[in-house]
């Protein structure tokens, strides 16, 4: 058990290798292109279907990224390396992506879009990654506030979050800093892992497994009742947004995300070294599939998604889903794992050798802002 405890728990590494393959069998959903087949004219068994794909990728895998994020990391002290690092991996991936596609001519490219592919971070070219190294910049402060705060204040600061966060957003009221998957978003899954972290919560073991499945047969019946609803009374908007609950800050959403993490957390931790493997690469995994290019490629260029819901009686949609989000899944898996044999340890070595004169030059800098502006 004490070698268990000196080790990345794999019970969390696997959630979130799940979390990542629901991630990729929602982008079979959203990130192919479906003309007007997502229709009442058009709607079969299959339309529900593929919007059933989209179940859990959405805000239940990016909250429960966010909730193991602030369990971990609300009490330590932020690892600018590794920051520095994932800046480095989005600017590989796209430089790559962008090489190869013009190498081989594989899609046509807009001036726009190299430009976006040179500077993937300022164009926020994949949202979660840049929303989350925003979100990062604030953590040395944030966490001060989270851990120096009382119960009572943490379940106040929780709830006006959860009002303002997951309740207006779920019933459309204004963003009140951004698109839907925005940074107040992400400071309250953070802070939701944290105040987990700190209080607990007080329902049995056992009683997380139940609810984790009970909340995801309500998420999985919302978009079967939409679809149904929207096919009997010809309402075209709720066969077009049958997955509504299944995005951004909605508050089912993030019932499944937390019911889905407490589990993992109460459940007996073990120690897999092939899981942890598999799990450093989850992030590349993100960063190589959400990429536009390589997005366009992988749902409407190669066996494009559509030909299974134009192809007669479906076509083996069921059979292509299956396959194309497990290869998807799996090469993504190996190309990062080749970069963390290779590119990445050279990276690694490039920053440890740098990162003595990367701190004097930051505190020359703050040395020189305190004279213009008196921070303390």
């Amino acid at each position: 058990m004490d070698e268990i405890r000196n080790k990345r728990n794999s019970t969390i590494e696997l959630v979130r290798i799940i979390c990542m393959l629901l991630i990729v069998s929602r982008h079979y959903y959203t990130m192919a292109e479906w003309g007007d087949m997502i229709s009442i004219s058009n709607w079969s068994w299959r339309t529900v279907f593929v919007q059933l794909a989209a179940f859990g990728g959405g805000a239940v895998a990016i909250n429960t990224y966010l909730l193991i994020s602030g369990y971990y990391m609300v009490d330590r002290k932020l690892n600018w390396k590794r920051i520095v690092a994932l800046i480095g991996e989005v600017f590989i991936y796209s430089w790559l992506i962008l090489a190869i596609n013009c190498g081989f001519g594989i899609i046509p490219i807009s001036t726009k879009g190299i430009i976006k592919s040179i500077l993937p971070i300022w164009f926020g070219y994949n949202w979660y990654v840049v929303c989350y190294i925003i979100m990062c910049c604030f953590l040395p402060f944030i966490n001060k506030v989270f851990m120096s705060a009382s119960q009572e204040g943490y379940r106040k600061f929780l709830l006006i979050s959860f009002v303002l966060v997951c309740v207006a957003k779920t019933f459309r009221a204004v963003n009140y800093i951004g698109p839907i998957e925005s940074l107040d978003h992400f400071i309250f899954a953070y802070s939701l892992g944290g105040y987990i972290k700190r209080f607990g919560l007080t329902l049995k073991k056992g009683t997380w497994k139940k609810m984790f499945f009970a909340t995801v047969g309500l998420l999985v019946a919302s978009i079967i009742i939409m679809n149904l609803t929207g096919y009997i009374l010809k309402i075209q908007v709720l066969l077009e947004h049958a997955t509504y609950f299944t995005n951004g800050s909605s508050f089912l959403a993030l019932a499944v995300s937390v019911c889905l993490f407490l589990w993992a957390i109460t459940s007996k931790p073990f120690y897999n070294k092939g899981i942890n493997r598999i799990a450093k690469s989850m992030i590349g995994v993100f960063i190589i599939h959400q990429n536009p290019i390589s997005a366009e490629i992988i749902w409407n260029r190669i066996s494009p998604n559509i030909n299974q819901l134009t192809a007669p009686r479906g076509g083996f949609i069921l059979l292509h889903f299956l396959l194309k989000i497990t290869i998807v899944f799996f090469a993504c898996v190996i190309i990062d794992q080749v970069r963390l044999e290779t590119i990445d340890k050279l990276f690694t070595r490039y920053v440890d050798k740098k990162w003595a004169k990367a701190k004097d030059a930051m505190k020359i800098v703050s040395d020189k802002a305190k004279k213009i502006i008196p921070f303390e």
